[in-house]
């Protein structure tokens, strides 16, 4: 049975897979930390995306001879950082790139057969004031991914 960590590396894998298809969405990182995204965009990346490992809450335990494991919930966050000149093209660069991430899981709820169910389950905006880099706005995107593990973890 699966561990979160595979869970968590199947659902960087189809949102890589839909970053890698869109020129609007760059590479997506995964646990790195917000200055990165600044030192990125102060060398003229205009966005940057990183999915960060969230936590896990066990949601039930199965017991039976032959289904003894745990239900468990998996959270994770998409940070969205954009640079633009203007806020209307801040606010679409957000908008294209959280569109593909909850397209890309729409399409593949499983996350490859890896887990029971992905979805996206919330989305914060916020302006983010920087020294040295202007125009930066953010958001993430908070995602839920259900699947049975033998291991509570």
């Amino acid at each position: 049975m699966l561990r979160s960590d595979e869970v968590l590396d199947a659902l960087h894998a189809v949102l890589s897979a839909a970053a890698a298809a869109s020129p609007d969405v760059p590479e997506i990182k995964r646990n790195e930390t917000l200055d990165d995204a600044f030192e990125a965009l102060g060398i003229g990346a205009s966005a940057y995306v990183n999915l960060v490992d969230g936590d896990l809450e066990k949601q039930d335990v199965a017991l039976g001879a032959a289904a003894d494991g745990y239900e468990l919930a998996q959270r994770a966050t998409v940070e969205i950082v954009v640079q633009a000149e203007t806020d209307a093209a801040r606010r679409a660069a957000i908008a294209s790139i959280a569109g593909a991430m909850e397209a890309a899981i729409a399409a593949d709820r499983t996350l490859g057969q890896t887990a029971d169910f992905c979805e996206v389950t919330g989305l914060r905006r916020e302006n983010l004031a920087t020294d040295g880099v202007a125009n930066v706005k953010g958001a993430e995107l908070t995602l839920e991914i259900l699947f049975r593990s033998d291991r509570p973890f």
